[in-house]
């Protein structure tokens, strides 16, 4: 009993309650600092997910435009994707030192309310910068674009290989119906705008 009431007595003693109220203010301060800075680690992470967020958005954005159909009056490409640097065979073609080869998968719509003649061997070609057309070249394809009659509204689908430079800047692959198929101008689309397929 004796030694509890002196633990009572030393207690109360001013000093020691002052002392608590000392620690009681440090350890508020540093919950404030503490909480502090978790805000702004927060706002921090906040922003960085936005920002990455944003730039993602705009990458898909980017590539929906892309994706676009392109279009003429006769003829729509309503799907497209290529590949870089694909392996030759030298029994079909062998491309020169400075030349690769790329490959095209592409569908083409028949716009027109007629029958017409797709023949992508020699109605299409990869074109450079400069304006410069680089024709086909055979290769080893999986799928390739069959040459034949459409009918209106009859999709023509399949892989198309081209010999470029392997240097070549901002490659364009263009098709441009014949007149016999009733003409008119290119349809072309930047291979740059799309992701290789895999």
């Amino acid at each position: 009993m004796a030694a509890r009431k002196a633990s009572l007595k030393k207690s109360k003693n001013p000093k020691k309650r002052q002392s608590v109220k000392k620690n009681s203010a440090a350890r508020t301060r540093f919950d404030n600092r503490w909480l502090l800075r978790v805000g702004a680690c927060l706002v921090i992470l906040t922003v960085i997910t936005s920002i990455v967020f944003i730039a993602r958005m705009r990458d898909v954005h980017a590539r929906e435009a892309a994706a676009t159909p392109q279009f003429s009056q006769q003829l729509t490409v309503t799907k497209l994707s290529w590949k870089d640097n694909i392996p030759a065979t030298p029994k079909m073609y062998k491309p020169n030192k400075q030349d690769k080869l790329v490959s095209v998968s592409t569908e083409i719509v028949n716009n027109q309310s007629r029958n017409i003649w797709f023949a992508p061997s020699i109605e299409s070609y990869i074109q450079d910068a400069a304006g410069t057309h680089f024709g086909m070249a055979l290769a080893e394809l999986s799928n390739p674009f069959i040459a034949g009659e459409y009918t209106p509204g009859q999709a023509a689908a399949g892989d198309l290989s081209y010999a470029v430079p392997k240097n070549i800047q901002n490659p364009t692959w263009c098709y441009v119906l014949a007149q016999s198929s009733g003409g008119g101008g290119p349809v072309c689309v930047a291979l740059n705008q799309y992701s290789q397929a895999k």
